[in-house]
C-alpha cells in the first residue's frame, strides 16, 4: 500500500487495469518515472487488498463502446481461447495459479451484460459459461487460494462458483447488499466483503466474512455503525496467515479514520480491537509477514503530520518508530522479514524525501540509510529485496535531478550501492503498485527518458545492468508483467509514445536471449493489446487483443519458444524449461552408474567433465564433453592404477541458458568445475 508519483506512460486502458491492479507481482503493471513528492493522503486507499495476486480494489468494469467490424481482420497469431461469436468484447482475465485455466470476463453473449468463463489456456479452446442469468452483470471477480473457485461481484451481490463451472453460490444476504468491495483469504476458503450494517441498523458500511460455497454465509465482523451512525469501512486487508483482518473506519468522528483488528472467525461485530488513535487520518497500513504485527502512518502526535507507528495485531504496547518529524511524514514503507520496515519521509528535512530503516517494535529507530539529500533532491519507492536485507530504491542522490537505482542495507550498516547510474535525460524509474522488483537474485525496472526500457541488474550488485527489451527504434515500452515467483521470462508491451500497445514481446529477465514477438502487430485503429501474463510453467503467455477483429478484444494463448530452437517451452529439454528456479543445477539422485555407463531420467542436453581421482588438492580434468538430447553417457576407460575416476555431469544448453559460459556466473555453476 504506497503511495506513487505522477504517472508517465500506461499499458493499455483501465478496463484491464481496473481489474487486475495489485500491490503484488503477477500483473501486469503501470511505469512511473520519478516527479515531484507525492502529497500525503488522508485515508488509506479504499477497497479491500490481499497478499495474494488480484488484490481487489473498488474500481468496476468500463464497459467500451464496440467498433464497427470489417468484414476480415489479420490472420491471428496463436490460438484464440474465448468463445466465439462474441457479441463484445473480453473485458479481463485472470490465471489459476498453476497457469491450466484463463478465467475471463466478457459481454460475448448479450452486448453490455458481463458474465464469466473459464478456458484451457493450452491445448483446444473449450470456454465454459461459469456466471449465469441471476449473476450476471459481472464487475469484479477473484480466483481464490488453490485456484479452484472464483469469487465475483455484481452490482449487487457477492457470489462464488467453482472454476469447472456449476450454479454460482450468492454468499450475501439481501439485507447485507448493496457489496461494494470483495477480497478473498490468501490461505483458506474466507471471502471479505463490504456490505450493509445489519446488526445497528445504521446504514454504514460494514467488512464481512463469508464462506466459499456456503450461501447466505456473510458474517458481520467490523461495528463502524454501532456509535457512529454516519461511519463506514473504507479498507481491509488480510494477514498472510488468513487468520486476522485489519480495517479502517470512521466509527467514532466522521472522517477520522481509524485502523481496527478483528479475527476472521469472529462470530459477530464489537469483538475488534482499535490499533491507532490518530487525531486527524490514518493512511498507509501493512502487516508483518509472521501476521503479528501491524506498522501504520497516522497523525497521532501532530495533527497532519504522518508518523510511522507499530503495534501487535491484537493491541498491546505501541511504538512510534521515527524519531521527530522535520516535515508532513512519512509516504510510503514496506516490511521485511526481519522485524524492520524501510520507509520514505521528510524525517530530516521538511520536503526532502529520503530513505529510512527502523526496528519494528523499537521506539525512535529510524534511521536514515541513504547519503544526505538537499534543496530539489528526493527518494522514490523503497522496495526490499529477498535477502529481507537489502533496501533498493531511487533518488537523484548522486546527481540533482537525476535518479539512479541505488540498494543500501536496511540495518545501516553499509553505504548505499549505485546499481545503475542514469546519465541525463535519463532516469531510473519504478513499476506503479510494485515499486523495484527483484525476480531470482535480480532486480527488474524501467529507465525513462527519450524512450522507456526495461533493465535488471543483480540486486545486492557486483554485475553491470542489461537491457531486457529489444532496440525500440523510436517506440516506448508501455508496461511489463512482472512474474509472481522468481521465474526466467517478463513480457513487455511496445508501441509509440501515447498510442496503444501494438506489440507484445516475452523476454529473459537477464537479457541474454532475443526477445519474441508473441502477438499480431496492431494496426491503425486497433485497440491493441489491453493484457497480459505469463503462467508459472512459462510455456505460454495470454493476452488480450483484438487482434482478428479491429474494435472486438478477445482473449489469445501462444506458446513459447524462448531461446529460439524451434521446440516450444513446454517440451524443450533446455534448462530455460526444466531448471524453473535457475538455482544449481545437478543431476542427484536421478543419476545411476551400471558399469561404466552413467543413466538419468530423461533426455537432455548435458555437459560433463571427467578427472583422475587421487589424493590431491584440486581436481585435474583429463576429459570434457557435451551430450545432446542424451539419456546416459557411457566411459570404458581404465582408470590408473590405484587410482578412480570422477565425473560431473550438468544440464547445459550452450548459449541457449542463462549461464551462456561456463564461470559466466559462479552462484549458478551445477559443481566445482575445475
Amino acid at each position: 500500500m504506497q503511495h506513487r508519483r505522477n504517472s508517465k506512460g500506461f499499458l493499455g486502458v483501465a478496463v484491464f487495469v481496473a481489474f487486475l491492479s495489485s500491490v503484488t507481482l503477477g500483473a501486469t503493471v503501470e511505469i512511473t518515472d520519478p516527479a515531484s513528492a507525492s502529497p500525503l493522503a488522508h485515508r488509506p486507499p479504499e477497497g479491500i487488498h490481499g497478499y495474494g495476486p488480484g488484490a481487489v480494489v473498488r474500481e468496476r468494469i468500463a464497459l467500451e463502446p464496440v467498433r464497427a467490424r470489417p468484414a476480415s481482420g489479420p490472420e491471428s497469431v496463436g490460438t484464440k481461447i474465448s468463445g466465439t461469436p462474441m457479441a463484445g468484447a473480453v473485458r479481463a482475465f485472470a490465471l489459476t495459479p498453476d497457469g491450466s485455466i484463463a478465467v475471463y470476463a466478457a459481454d460475448q453473449d448479450t452486448l453490455g451484460v458481463v458474465e464469466l468463463y473459464s478456458t484451457p489456456v493450452g491445448g483446444t479452446p473449450n470456454p465454459i459459461k461459469i456466471s449465469d442469468a441471476s449473476s450476471s452483470g459481472v464487475v469484479r471477480f477473484q480466483i481464490a487460494a488453490g485456484g479452484t473457485h472464483v469469487v465475483f461481484l455484481t452490482a449487487t451481490d457477492v457470489y462464488s462458483v467453482p472454476v469447472s463451472g456449476s450454479t454460482p453460490v450468492r454468499l450475501n444476504t439481501s439485507a447485507q447488499a448493496p457489496v461494494s468491495a470483495l477480497g478473498v483469504a490468501p490461505v483458506g476458503t474466507a471471502v471479505v466483503f463490504f456490505g450493509v450494517d445489519t446488526t445497528f441498523a445504521s446504514g454504514a458500511t460494514e467488512v464481512y466474512r463469508a464462506t466459499i460455497g456456503t450461501p447466505s454465509s456473510g458474517v458481520q465482523l467490523s461495528d463502524a455503525g454501532a456509535s457512529l451512525p454516519a461511519g463506514n469501512v473504507v479498507a481491509a486487508d488480510f494477514s498472510a496467515d488468513g487468520a486476522t483482518l485489519i480495517y479502517a473506519a470512521d466509527a467514532a468522528a466522521a472522517g477520522v479514520f481509524q485502523w481496527h483488528s478483528v479475527s476472521l472467525s469472529a462470530t459477530g461485530p464489537m469483538s475488534d480491537v482499535q490499533l491507532s488513535s490518530a487525531m486527524g487520518f490514518v493512511s498507509l497500513g501493512a502487516i508483518s509477514p509472521d501476521s503479528s504485527t501491524l506498522v501504520y502512518t497516522a497523525d497521532e502526535n501532530v495533527v497532519g503530520v504522518s508518523e510511522l507507528f507499530s503495534i501487535p495485531l491484537s493491541g498491546g504496547t505501541k511504538s512510534k518508530l521515527n524519531p521527530s518529524m522535520a516535515g508532513m511524514g512519512v509516504t510510503s514503507l514496506q516490511i521485511s522479514g526481519n522485524n524492520r520496515v524501510a520507509y520514505l519521509a521528510d524525517q530530516l528535512t521538511a520536503g526532502v524525501h529520503e530513505v529510512f530503516g527502523a526496528q519494528i517494535g523499537v521506539a525512535s529507530s529510524g534511521t536514515r540509510l541513504n547519503t544526505p539529500l538537499g534543496g530539489i533532491q528526493s527518494a522514490d519507492v523503497v522496495t526490499i529485496g529477498p535477502d529481507d536485507m537489502t533496501v533498493l530504491y531511487e533518488a537523484d542522490e548522486n546527481t540533482a535531478g537525476t535518479h539512479d537505482l541505488l540498494s543500501v542495507l536496511i540495518d545501516d550498516t553499509a553505504a548505499p550501492t549505485t546499481l545503475d547510474a542514469m546519465t541525463p535525460p535519463n532516469n531510473a524509474g519504478f513499476f506503479d503498485g510494485v515499486g523495484t522488483p527483484v525476480v531470482g537474485s535480480r532486480a527488474i525496472y524501467p529507465v525513462v527518458g527519450t524512450q522507456t526500457d526495461l533493465y535488471s541488474v543483480p540486486f545486492a550488485g557486483g554485475s553491470s545492468s542489461v537491457r531486457i527489451n529489444h532496440d525500440l527504434a523510436g517506440d516506448a515500452v508501455h508496461g511489463a508483467f512482472i512474474p509472481p515467483s522468481a521465474t526466467r521470462l517478463t513480457a513487455y508491451g511496445v508501441g509509440a509514445s501515447g498510442g496503444i500497445t501494438a506489440m507484445l514481446f516475452a523476454a529473459p529477465i537477464r537479457g541474454d536471449l532475443d526477445p519474441e514477438q508473441v502477438n499480431t502487430t496492431a494496426g491503425a485503429g486497433s485497440t491493441g493489446v489491453l493484457g497480459y501474463a505469463i503462467p508459472t510453467d512459462e510455456a505460454r503467455v495470454v493476452f488480450m487483443q483484438d487482434q482478428d477483429t479491429v474494435g472486438t478484444v478477445e482473449l489469445y494463448s501462444n506458446e513459447l519458444d524462448s531461446d529460439g530452437d524451434t521446440v516450444g517451452n513446454a517440451t524443450d529439454n533446455c534448462p530455460f524449461v526444466d531448471n524453473m528456479s535457475q538455482g544449481d543445477v545437478v543431476f542427484g539422485q536421478t543419476v545411476r552408474a551400471d558399469g561404466s555407463t552413467f543413466v538419468w531420467d530423461s533426455a537432455v542436453d548435458a555437459r560433463y567433465v571427467r578427472g583422475p581421482l587421487e589424493s590431491v588438492a584440486t581436481l585435474v580434468t583429463n576429459a570434457t564433453g557435451t551430450l545432446i538430447d542424451a539419456i546416459s553417457f557411457t566411459d570404458n576407460t581404465t582408470p590408473a592404477a590405484g587410482a578412480g575416476l570422477y565425473y560431473l555431469f550438468a544440464v547445459d544448453c550452450s548459449a541457449r541458458s542463462y549461464q551462456t559460459a561456463l564461470g559466466a556466473e559462479g552462484a549458478r555453476d551445477t559443481a566445482g568445475f575445475p
